[in-house]
């Protein structure tokens, strides 16, 4: 059943489409802009945390890493793995200054926790992802990870 249906999805093109929405969540988008803009410019990114928005950055970056760990995004197509690529660093980065404000009561403490976790787990996810690929060969794995760490450190 598992392998029909991850079949299924592969056949319907459903790596396109989940990558698709991934990058298009609205609070997501903020930081994929701004990530892409830094990143295109060789600059260290830098942003305004909202904390109005956490509740909703949790949310999407749960309904993300839902939606990546599915058995349909290969084939990796060049785009296909930049935007990956660029979704999972824009969500670590995203927990990192959300995580930088001082959150003042338990509530916004536990979900700074979960968003970051989340993140964390997505950012895994997509690596593990690249390196069990067949086509990818271990070499996009190698290659996205030395980028965004590159990126994430400066």
């Amino acid at each position: 059943m598992y392998l029909t249906c991850a079949s299924l999805l592969v056949e319907l093109r459903g790596g396109a489409v989940v990558t698709g929405v991934c990058a298009l969540l609205p609070c997501l988008q903020r930081y994929l802009a701004k990530w892409r803009l830094a990143r295109d410019n060789s600059t260290a990114p830098q942003f305004n945390s909202d904390p109005s928005l956490l509740h909703f950055l949790v949310n999407e970056v749960h309904v993300c890493r839902l939606a990546l760990s599915l058995p349909c995004l290969e084939p990796f197509t060049p785009e296909r793995v930049s935007t990956l690529s660029d979704v999972s660093t824009a969500w670590l980065l995203c927990a990192t200054a959300q995580a930088s404000l001082h959150p003042k009561d338990e509530e916004s403490e536990q979900q700074t926790a979960t968003l970051v976790e989340s993140a964390l787990s997505l950012y895994s996810t997509v690596g593990e992802t690249f390196k069990q690929s067949t086509r990818a060969g271990g070499y996009v794995s190698s290659h996205s990870y030395i980028v965004r760490q590159t990126y994430l450190f400066r």
